[in-house]
């Protein structure tokens, strides 16, 4: 099985966000899809190689506003952006990602 597998279904979502690696600066891109597990995102500049450990801020937009950076692998890239999975989530992110992934 692919490391880059999800269990749970991807959402199309479309939010802009920014990659902060300890090898580069940070990269602003495009959240195209997430799931609980993982996102697929288009980077402003393709600087990420595959196996780069980095840190993805975003911010979910509503009433209560609430900014939030998830740790993630990057598990491929190509052509579409690159695929990451998510990895030692806080509580209150991986509530983010139920909301943002919610049908």
């Amino acid at each position: 099985m692919s490391r880059d597998h999800r269990w749970s279904i991807r959402k199309n979502v479309g939010m802009d966000v920014t990659l902060h690696s300890t090898q580069t600066h940070s990269v602003r891109g495009r959240l195209i899809n997430a799931s609980l597990e993982g996102m697929l995102i288009q980077p402003d500049q393709s600087c990420f190689a595959k196996d780069t450990d980095l840190e993805v801020s975003f911010t979910m937009p509503g009433k209560n506003e609430s900014h939030h950076r998830v740790r993630a692998h990057v598990v491929h890239n190509g052509i579409h952006g690159i695929g990451l999975m998510l990895k030692h989530m806080c509580h209150t992110d991986i509530h983010a990602m139920q909301q943002l992934v919610r049908p």
